[in-house]
């Protein structure tokens, strides 16, 4: 490795003092007149008689700012021996008073900018006894070390982040600007900024074990970069800001942009001495912000810490317990529950700023509703229309509108999405999810994916609640509103964010009705029981059904149960049961079985013991 052309390029009359490598020349570290560096170019040591400064050709290049300094780095048969930093026995917090007392001494040779001397006091920034600027470390609260500007580093003053120490007292709802030096420090506190910088130059970042030494800026929800006006600034600020934005997703991260027709190298700095502060608060304002890069592919990547502070408001309930606002809802309803008449009903006391809905309270005012009617066509729907209008007392309302018809419906989503466009609903309530699925068998979850894809991307685009009424699975009636008896794959039960559920029972007006799943709220656990008014065409919330499993009996079985309960005792056994069924009845065990558990899991009978069973819920006989 040719170090005498290292030196050469940087050193001012380097010259030959003797054999086996050793030259001496200008010291670039202080202002040198006579030759007192001393570098041996064979083995890249160096040394200062004047200042004391000394290091090897890794740190000179560093230095002088040489590009690629680590090409310098000493090699010993395979091993590397980078620069360390002299390490002297300090009494550090001696020499920081008398740094500091050394201030009033050399103030003279500050900029004429006005510099605030108590400022450079609280920073821990003095003079040593040559005049030049002492920048102090500190650790833990202690002073541990010291950087003498462009001349040396003592004790543990190491590559870190400086200033650091100031850290907590900083607010941490203000930005927090990274510069690239630690002169760039004193005007940017004097400006009233908050500030730290990295001591190891624009193309470095502080490690520690070989990651990235960024939990000082764990608690800033703003972070500031501004580095010089180069090419290394540029480039070390574009890659501190992809390692920030990388750690923390969910920060404001904003790298400063210098205007174009200043001096190549402009900093922060020279802004503060020159009387050109606008330089610097132009590249402020001009500032540009680091893209969020935390999405992969369709997902998001949040940094744990930042998920802790993250402010995740509830939603808003439109409707109590009922009607969750921006969600993605399924109502689902059995064949003749009326389930398209309480979600028209539903829509028009909201458009009609009605208090409540079935007994649940409206908390929001001035919505707009849009109805997609895919199942009665235009003159079946606004007779139902003009039908509750009636019995309702409404005048009608320019923020309920429906979008229906009777001839072919096309591409629905893509009509849908152009009427959503002209109207701008809040709540946007679809009839049925079935009618708009084109064919696709909605049991298989690759059919159904791409719907409610495209039903997810509307609610996300116009930011508009989703509610879409779809049938329930014929049969099991006695096992009460599950969404496991909604129609379809598990995709559909598990896109929904929301579901309540409507049945007919086995009394021809009465209706019950639950909610069964949510994300977002906490909800009440219960069955209500609804009543059906044929000729006014309402449903009317009675209240909690306590005795809900005896109404989800189908009359059917409620027969042919009274018959095995009449003749079995109050208390019976599995084998009496059976015997009748298969015996009197003439069906098969396996049917007497089933009969016995679907019983016990309507309430009808209660096991006491194993193969004993006791009378619980008394039954009436066929309608």
């Amino acid at each position: 490795m040719d170090y005498l052309e290292l030196f050469q390029t940087k050193l001012h009359k380097l010259k030959r003092a003797g054999s086996n490598g050793q030259y001496i020349a200008l010291c670039p570290y202080h202002e040198d007149r006579q030759p007192s560096f001393s570098v041996n170019v064979d083995t890249g040591l160096w040394n200062c008689k004047s200042c004391g400064v000394k290091g090897n050709a890794y740190q000179f290049a560093k230095d002088m700012d040489m590009d690629k300094p680590h090409q310098y780095i000493q090699e010993t048969n395979g091993y590397v021996k980078p620069y360390e930093p002299i390490q002297h026995d300090l009494d550090c917090e001696t020499l920081l008073v008398k740094y500091l007392d050394n201030l009033d001494t050399y103030s003279h040779t500050l900029p004429e900018s006005e510099i605030n001397l108590e400022v450079l006091s609280d920073l821990g920034i003095g003079f040593d006894d040559n005049g030049n600027l002492v920048f102090s470390y500190w650790n833990d609260g202690k002073v541990v070390g010291f950087k003498h500007h462009k001349v040396r580093t003592a004790g543990y003053a190491k590559n870190h982040w400086y200033h650091s120490m100031k850290i907590p007292d900083f607010r941490h709802d203000k930005p927090l600007i990274i510069c690239e030096g630690e002169k760039d420090i004193i005007p940017l506190i004097q400006w009233g900024n908050q500030a730290v910088t990295n001591t190891g130059g624009a193309k470095s970042i502080p490690k520690i074990d070989n990651d990235y030494d960024l939990k000082v800026f764990q608690e800033f929800e703003s972070i500031h970069i501004c580095y010089d006006n180069d090419d290394a600034g540029r480039e070390g600020s574009d890659t501190l800001s992809k390692v920030l934005r990388d750690a923390y997703p969910t920060k404001s991260i904003k790298v400063y942009q210098w205007a174009n027709d200043l001096p190549d190298k402009w900093d922060i700095w020279d802004s503060f001495t020159k009387n050109k502060a606008e330089c610097f608060y132009d590249a402020q304002s001009n500032a540009k912000s680091v893209e969020i890069n935390n999405k992969i592919g369709g997902l998001k990547l949040i940094n744990g810490f930042d998920a802790t502070k993250m402010n995740i408001m509830p939603k808003k309930q439109i409707i109590q317990n009922l009607l969750p606002e921006q969600s993605q809802i399924i109502f689902g309803g059995t064949t003749g529950s009326n389930k398209s008449f309480m979600a028209m009903q539903m829509g028009m006391s909201l458009a009609n700023d009605e208090s409540e809905f079935l007994g649940f309270k409206i908390n929001v005012k001035g919505l707009k509703v849009l109805y997609l009617d895919t199942e009665c066509g235009e003159n079946v729907f606004v007779s139902r229309y003009k039908m509750l209008q009636e019995t309702f007392n409404w005048k009608g309302s320019e923020r309920f509108f429906m979008l229906t018809g009777s001839s072919g419906m096309g591409n629905v989503y893509d009509s849908l999405e152009t009427a959503i466009q002209q109207v701008n609903p809040d709540i946007v309530i679809i009839d049925c999810l079935y009618n708009t699925t084109e064919g696709a068998d909605i049991s298989k979850n690759h059919h159904i994916q791409p719907i409610i894809k495209r039903i997810t991307k509307i609610k996300e685009k116009y930011q508009v609640t989703i509610l879409a009424i779809h049938h329930m699975n014929k049969g099991g009636h006695e096992l009460g509103l599950t969404k496991d008896r909604v129609s379809g794959g598990s995709a559909l039960q598990n896109w929904a964010e929301h579901m309540f559920l409507i049945t007919k029972t086995n009394e021809q007006s009465k209706r019950l009705l639950k909610i069964d799943k949510s994300r977002h709220i906490d909800y009440p656990e219960c069955y209500y029981e609804l009543e059906w008014n044929s000729d006014k065409k309402q449903l009317i919330n009675v209240g909690v059904c306590a005795d809900y499993k005896k109404l989800l009996i189908g009359n059917d079985k409620k027969y042919k149960w009274e018959k095995v309960l009449n003749y079995v005792e109050d208390e019976f056994t599995t084998a009496q049961a059976v015997e009748y069924i298969t015996t009197c009845m003439g069906k098969s065990e396996r049917t007497a079985y089933e009969w016995l558990r679907e019983m016990k899991n309507c309430n009808v009978i209660k096991s006491n013991d194993y193969g004993k069973y006791e009378k619980k819920l008394k039954l009436v006989g066929k309608d």
